[in-house]
């Protein structure tokens, strides 16, 4: 919270400390932040006949930060026609509603509902904004879901290895006991693709899938990577009110052939939903924390007896203390089960797992030039690129794919600039051909257009 002016704020994200998906992360917090004061409005409704409502406005570029005062006060601020356009957005949101400016949208397109709402154009020194939306409810949790909706790039390049581990682990979700695994890269090597390929193959292989993702702003929630696969696993989302996901519960209970009612008042509990139990209220927040992790385990290994569970946790290097601990808990106490636990973590991370014999690491390697050429090719669908673009992206990216991706998806959006440095190559080329042919004619009579025109040239560089 950077500051409060009178009946409004304004929050920073990715100032003072840089983050990673800064756009999503305050497009998420705008709409908990109306989540949150629902119950509040309908007090105040109820008590004085008005509501309590705020309007959010969005935006993101950059901004000039420093500490702006004097001796007596000192106060750090961002400043900037970026917070202009913010302010603005805000003053048409309408109450209850968040507005976000094109270049939000276009940062966390795919993980939430953006329908265009309105027509109108902010005016800002001249310039204006005229591809304002509203922010929905959020449809995607991963970068790999918004892909897997707009189309995921090939796998490129000789990662054998990796997928040599990818195959290794599904004949362990078949067969193996108390096994542990982890894929470990710097972000953007790979991980969550390659965790998604491991599951696509897994189709023809019976198992009972569990998945949960860590949060970067999630380190202090008890329990955040096990309730996010709890309510994956449950279909519950934003929109469901307690007596939904309480049904839920119940109707995941019975799915799983019952036996384990006891363990339900805890799972409401982690849910934030009335437990249900007195005696589960009046634990102690320590017993109950305990109890919470033994009905969990209880529930883990019921799903194991009835076939092999494959349980994943992703980001494990923003896990929860709490999740950490449990994890630990339950990779000691599933011998002889048929649980294969797989975690993707960053380099640094010190999992809870140690050396222990059951669990192997898969460090993920960067992609050779010949790897980053041919997804290069894959991302513009095009076998003819010149080197010096080739050069730029491999220089930009350094072999990780995700750098790629975004470094070709930034020169397209910049003009589409690489079909014309191709369009500018090429007629370089035909040019230099034309002057050198003038004064030598084929035997027919015709000059013969210069060999990269040829059909195999993209109709992209032709136009």
């Amino acid at each position: 919270m950077n500051q409060f002016t009178g009946d409004g704020v304004m929050a920073l994200f990715g100032a003072p400390l840089a983050l990673e998906d800064a756009p999503r992360k305050a497009v998420i917090a705008a709409l908990a932040i109306h989540s949150a004061l629902d119950a509040l409005d309908a007090e105040v409704r109820s008590a004085n006949g008005r509501g309590f409502q705020m309007r959010v406005g969005i935006n993101t570029g950059p901004v000039v930060v420093g500490k702006i005062g004097d001796d007596l006060r000192m106060d750090y601020t961002a400043v900037g026609d970026t917070t202009n356009l913010a302010a603005r957005l805000e003053q048409l949101a309408a109450p209850g509603g968040v507005v976000v400016s094109e270049s939000t949208r276009r940062l966390s397109e795919g993980y939430f509902d953006f329908p265009r709402t309105r027509t109108d154009i902010c005016q800002r020194q001249g310039h204006s904004d005229p591809g304002l939306r509203s922010a929905g409810q959020e449809t995607a949790s991963g970068r790999i879901d918004v892909l897997t909706e707009s189309g995921l790039t090939p796998f490129c390049g000789p990662r054998f290895r990796e997928r040599r581990a990818a195959r290794s682990i599904r004949i362990s979700a078949r067969w193996a006991r108390d096994s542990s695994r982890s894929w470990s890269a710097k972000r953007g090597l790979g991980k969550s693709r390659l965790l998604y390929e491991f599951r696509r193959r897994l189709a023809d292989v019976p198992h009972s899938w569990f998945e949960g993702r860590c949060a970067s702003f999630a380190q202090t929630t008890p329990f955040y990577a096990v309730i996010d696969g709890i309510r994956r696993r449950a279909g519950i989302d934003d929109q469901d009110d307690d007596a939904a996901i309480a049904e839920k519960l119940d109707s995941q209970e019975l799915d799983a052939g019952g036996g384990l009612e006891w363990t339900l008042p805890f799972m409401r509990h982690l849910l934030s939903l009335p437990s249900g139990d007195v005696d589960v209220d009046a634990l102690d927040p320590m017993t109950r924390r305990s109890e919470c992790s033994r009905a969990l385990q209880a529930r883990f290994l019921r799903e194991a007896r009835q076939q092999p569970l494959v349980l994943v946790i992703e980001d494990f290097h923003w896990i929860d203390a709490a999740s950490e601990e449990f994890l630990a808990f339950l990779a000691d106490s599933i011998a002889a089960a048929s649980v294969l636990l797989v975690f993707t973590h960053r380099p640094g991370y010190e999992h809870p797992f140690g050396d222990r014999s059951f669990h192997v690491r898969i460090p993920l390697q960067v992609l050779s030039h010949q790897a980053m050429r041919q997804m290069v090719q894959s991302v513009l669908e095009s076998d003819e690129l010149p080197t010096g673009l080739q050069q730029l992206i491999a220089g930009k990216a350094e072999g990780n794919p995700l750098f790629i991706e975004e470094v070709v998806r930034s020169l397209l959006e910049e003009g589409n600039r690489w079909r014309r440095i191709g369009c500018a190559l090429s007629r370089a080329r035909y040019q230099r051909d034309q002057r050198s042919r003038s004064h030598s004619r084929c035997p027919d009579g015709t000059n013969r257009p210069p060999a990269r025109w040829g059909p195999n040239t993209p109709s992209r560089l032709h136009r």
